[in-house]
Protein backbone atom coordinates (compact mmCIF):
# COMPACT_ATOMS: atom_id res chain seq x y z
CA UNK A 1 0.00 0.00 0.00
CA UNK A 2 2.96 2.40 0.67
CA UNK A 3 4.34 1.44 -2.74
CA UNK A 4 1.55 2.87 -4.57
CA UNK A 5 1.00 5.87 -2.43
CA UNK A 6 4.29 6.98 -3.30
CA UNK A 7 3.78 5.99 -6.99
CA UNK A 8 0.33 8.60 -7.18
CA UNK A 9 2.29 11.24 -5.31
CA UNK A 10 5.03 11.08 -7.37
CA UNK A 11 2.91 10.74 -10.64
CA UNK A 12 0.99 13.98 -9.14
CA UNK A 13 3.67 16.04 -8.63
CA UNK A 14 5.22 15.61 -12.22
CA UNK A 15 1.88 16.60 -13.39
CA UNK A 16 2.14 19.83 -11.31
CA UNK A 17 5.40 20.77 -12.29
CA UNK A 18 4.91 20.01 -15.72
CA UNK A 19 1.43 22.34 -16.38
CA UNK A 20 2.44 24.60 -13.84
CA UNK A 21 5.30 26.11 -16.08
CA UNK A 22 2.90 26.10 -18.56
CA UNK A 23 1.29 29.38 -19.38
CA UNK A 24 -0.60 28.42 -22.22
CA UNK A 25 -4.73 27.95 -21.75
CA UNK A 26 -3.92 24.49 -22.53
CA UNK A 27 -1.15 24.21 -19.41
CA UNK A 28 -3.57 26.24 -17.21
CA UNK A 29 -6.66 23.88 -18.40
CA UNK A 30 -4.38 20.70 -17.44
CA UNK A 31 -3.03 21.97 -14.06
CA UNK A 32 -6.25 22.92 -12.40
CA UNK A 33 -7.94 19.39 -14.09
CA UNK A 34 -5.63 17.67 -11.95
CA UNK A 35 -5.51 19.75 -9.23
CA UNK A 36 -9.09 18.90 -8.85
CA UNK A 37 -8.93 15.16 -9.73
CA UNK A 38 -6.27 14.54 -7.24
CA UNK A 39 -8.05 15.73 -4.18
CA UNK A 40 -11.58 14.20 -5.70
CA UNK A 41 -9.04 10.65 -5.74
CA UNK A 42 -7.79 11.23 -2.08
CA UNK A 43 -11.45 11.80 -1.36
CA UNK A 44 -12.41 8.42 -2.80
CA UNK A 45 -9.70 6.64 -1.71
CA UNK A 46 -10.54 7.61 2.01
CA UNK A 47 -14.15 6.75 1.72
CA UNK A 48 -12.76 3.48 0.10
CA UNK A 49 -14.41 3.90 -3.02
CA UNK A 50 -11.35 2.78 -4.89
CA UNK A 51 -8.42 1.18 -4.56
CA UNK A 52 -4.77 2.80 -4.32
CA UNK A 53 -3.42 0.75 -6.98
CA UNK A 54 -6.70 1.10 -9.34
CA UNK A 55 -6.35 4.70 -8.79
CA UNK A 56 -2.65 4.63 -9.51
CA UNK A 57 -3.49 2.59 -12.90
CA UNK A 58 -5.87 4.51 -14.38
CA UNK A 59 -3.76 7.84 -13.70
CA UNK A 60 -0.97 6.27 -15.40
CA UNK A 61 -3.43 5.67 -18.60
CA UNK A 62 -4.29 9.44 -18.25
CA UNK A 63 -0.68 10.17 -18.17
CA UNK A 64 0.28 8.54 -20.99
CA UNK A 65 -2.94 9.50 -23.04
CA UNK A 66 -2.10 13.14 -22.36
CA UNK A 67 1.37 12.53 -23.50
CA UNK A 68 0.47 11.30 -26.62
CA UNK A 69 -2.07 13.88 -27.38
CA UNK A 70 -0.18 16.78 -26.76
CA UNK A 71 0.97 18.84 -29.14
CA UNK A 72 5.12 18.76 -29.03
CA UNK A 73 6.13 22.48 -28.78
CA UNK A 74 4.19 22.53 -25.28
CA UNK A 75 5.31 18.74 -24.84
CA UNK A 76 9.20 19.71 -24.86
CA UNK A 77 9.34 23.70 -24.43
CA UNK A 78 10.07 23.68 -20.62
CA UNK A 79 12.71 20.26 -20.62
Amino acid sequence: AMQSHVDIEEFFMKVDSSGAHDQTVHGKFITYTFVYIRSYAFFLIGLGVYDLHEMVEKAKKIDQQMQSSQPTFIHHRFR
